[in-house]
């Protein structure tokens, strides 16, 4: 009977989880799915977050080397519910991206997410928030040329 109880009680916590990550796009957020050119005009693959007309700035969104932008959609829904634009990516070899895992090439593809945010968003804040591998190519990026207002390294 205690089994049975812990199993409802977990699905139940599981479908309000899911709701939960749901909710925000059926109050006025729009996701769109993008594609930019990258170094030697390799395809770079993300999904742009907005809630609003007028965002306050941009948040490019990096993920770690076990992940893709999937797991990151939460992290960018939550930046989109507060006035940003959130886009968060795959790094080649992740997720959609069907181009070959290249570590060292991190760094070009998000001055690319960089140059397409300044292109399209002109006059707003960029920052870049990476997480684990992320985190260490916006760092190795950002040391040699501090491209973006804000940077946040995550792990």
């Amino acid at each position: 009977m205690k089994v049975r109880l812990v199993y409802g009680v977990g699905a139940l916590l599981y479908l309000i989880a899911l709701g939960a990550m749901f909710l925000p796009a059926m109050r006025g957020m729009t996701r769109t799915t993008i594609e930019i050119s990258g170094r030697q005009g390799r395809p770079c693959l993300g999904t742009v977050w907005q809630q609003g007309s007028t965002p306050r700035a941009l948040m490019l969104i990096g993920h770690g080397v076990t992940s893709n932008q999937g797991i990151m959609a939460l992290l960018a829904k939550s930046f989109a519910q507060n006035g940003y634009v959130a886009v968060a990516f795959d790094f080649w070899g992740h997720g959609r991206s069907r181009e070959r895992f290249d570590w060292f090439a991190n760094p070009d593809q998000i001055r690319a997410w960089v140059a397409w945010a300044r292109e399209e968003y002109p006059g707003l804040p960029v920052a870049y928030l990476g997480h684990s591998m992320g985190g260490f190519s916006g760092g190795d990026t950002f040391n040699k040329e501090p491209i973006v207002d804000a940077f946040v390294s995550l792990g």
